[in-house]
């Protein structure tokens, strides 16, 4: 049986070692050639390390030594843009209680882990070569594929959409048009300084969160001696992603007059060659996700902001729980063709969206209260922060993510 997957991001390449490991034979188009870092973080939660455990066990390990690992012991304060601590409670110990770690690893060694996984799974990864469209009937589905010179056609029996917020898959697939802009936007960069690296890590050891009026900022250290960090920031669509990066970072210090030093100077010395300045969109998950031989994961499915980090890990339970449908309910594969695509994507459905439909709404919820502009909105944010904290439960709080299991 042959699988097309459109897009070889996270949930591209996941889903391809998932349904190369129940025996499919998987073909992945990327638009983009290779080479090119993207410095930037990405956060793996314990659900997600689990799901990846699913995929391969050699695939969790690798993650698990690539990674940052929060410590049991330290915490990841939330602070005011004046340095005022509003929470700072340690995690514990995630491994004893969700089975595996919460960390941060360089988007690049993590994206490199999962390309080498899947090319050990015997999954195909072609370059250079975009989804364009498709059309299906009883027989396949037959997939369009540019690369930009000449167009050519490839018979599969199932097409797979991972190819992002902005998906074509998805445009074709359900027609409803693009995502929904949150109303703010996200400047990304990693700190490579050591001095400056080692003077904010005395400040803040494995990071921090710190938020003023309409501008929040997660800061996560890296291995390496690096230190990614993310603003949020409200906006206009288009506002950010507008500027070059030496504008981006020029405005966003000037927004951040007052801020306390670590942040101003973590900002100051990170190179804007490096910046990356996004829109965050976001979609309600509902169904359907799929129609005929065609289904949708990660992004090109459910679009959240990054206030949970949980956007790379809710497209591994994806990759694992739809492989796990095709499988079971084909039973095996006969002539090419799966006994039943629509039940097995109606199962698939059933398990995800209800689970995604949680983590995007609280994400969403999150990022609202974060960057709230207005002076009495923020003040009453930051004290119900403290209040809330004396109060808080980690184990309650991280109930919903980390407990998930993919069946």
């Amino acid at each position: 049986m042959q699988v097309c997957i459109a897009g070889a991001g996270f949930a591209g390449l996941a889903t391809g070692i998932a349904l190369a490991g129940k025996g499919f034979q998987v073909e992945v188009y990327e638009r983009a050639d290779e080479g090119g870092e993207l410095f930037a973080g990405v956060v793996l939660s314990p659900n997600g390390i689990v799901a990846a455990d699913l995929l391969g066990e050699a695939l969790g390990r690798r993650l698990r030594e690539l990674g940052e690992a929060n410590p049991a012991d330290v915490a990841y304060p939330m602070v005011d843009h004046r340095g005022r601590v509003l929470s700072a409670q340690p995690p514990g110990d995630l491994v004893a209680q969700w089975g595996a770690p919460l960390q941060t690893i360089f988007r690049d060694d993590a994206h490199e882990a999962l390309r080498h996984a899947a090319l050990e799974a015997g999954v195909k990864i072609v370059t250079g070569r975009s989804v364009t469209g498709f059309s299906q009937d009883h027989a396949g589905v037959t997939v369009r594929l540019d690369d930009g010179v000449a167009a050519a056609d490839v018979l599969a029996d199932v097409l797979v959409g991972a190819d992002g917020a902005y998906s074509t898959v998805r445009e074709q697939l359900l027609g409803d048009g693009p995502p929904r802009f949150c109303g703010y936007s996200s400047v990304r960069g990693v700190l490579t300084d050591p001095a400056v690296f080692a003077e904010y890590r005395r400040a803040y050891p494995i990071g921090a969160m710190c938020g003023g009026r309409g501008v929040h900022i997660c800061m996560a250290v890296l291995p390496g001696e690096r230190l990614y960090w993310s603003a949020v920031i409200k906006s206009k669509p288009g506002e950010w992603p507008g500027k070059d990066a030496p504008t981006a970072k020029a405005d966003l210090l000037e927004r951040l007059s007052g801020w306390i030093e670590p942040v101003r100077r973590m900002i100051t010395a990170t190179d804007p060659g490096v910046l990356v300045a996004l829109d965050i969109v976001d979609r309600d998950p509902r169904p359907p996700w799929s129609g005929g031989r065609v289904v949708l994961v990660g992004d090109a499915a459910h679009p959240m902001t990054p206030a949970l980090g949980q956007g790379i890990n809710t497209s591994f339970e994806d990759a694992v729980v739809l492989a796990s449908c095709l499988a079971g309910l084909s039973g095996c594969v006969s002539d090419g063709a799966v006994a039943d695509t629509a039940e097995a994507f109606a199962a698939y459905e059933a398990e995800r969206v209800p689970r995604c439909a949680k983590v995007v709404k609280q994400s969403r919820m999150i990022a609202n209260m974060a960057t709230v502009s207005n002076p009495v909105g923020a003040w009453l944010r930051d004290r119900s922060m403290t209040m809330v904290s004396r109060m808080f439960d980690p184990d309650a709080a991280n109930r919903m993510l980390y407990a998930y299991r993919p069946r």
